[in-house]
C-alpha cells in the first residue's frame, strides 16, 4: 500500500478576517479550487510516491475530524505518522501564505 495522504481544510478560514475592501476584486470560488490544486502540486513534491487527496469544506472554524490532515502508511510508528502530518499541515501553511492561491475577479 502507498503513502496516503488527506489534507483538509475550510474554505470560509481562507478568507477569515478579510473585509469586503479585500474582497472586492477576488474570486473566492476560484481562489478556493486553485488553493486546493496548490496544496496537491507542492505536497506531491514533497512526498513524490504518495496518493494525495484534498478535502475541504464551505464552512469556517475547526477542521472536522472527517477531512483534517491524515497520512496513513503501514509500518510508521505514531511518531512518524505525526512528524508527516505536521509537514503536509506546514506545506498548507506555505501555500496559504505565499498567496498565489488568490484570483483576481
Amino acid at each position: 500500500m502507498a503513502l496516503q495522504i488527506r489534507y483538509g481544510f475550510l474554505t470560509g478560514n481562507l478568507f477569515d478576517g478579510w473585509t469586503t475592501e479585500d474582497l472586492a476584486g477576488i474570486d473566492p470560488a476560484a481562489s478556493v479550487r486553485r488553493y486546493a490544486d496548490l496544496c496537491e502540486a507542492a505536497i506531491h513534491k514533497a512526498f513524490p510516491d504518495a496518493e494525495v487527496e484534498i478535502a475541504y469544506q464551505h464552512a469556517t472554524g475547526i477542521v472536522p475530524a472527517n477531512i483534517h490532515t491524515q497520512v496513513i502508511n503501514p509500518g510508521q510508528t505514531d511518531e512518524e505518522q505525526g512528524e508527516r502530518e505536521a509537514t503536509v499541515d506546514l506545506i498548507g501553511s506555505d501555500v496559504y501564505e505565499a498567496q498565489e492561491w488568490i484570483v483576481s475577479a
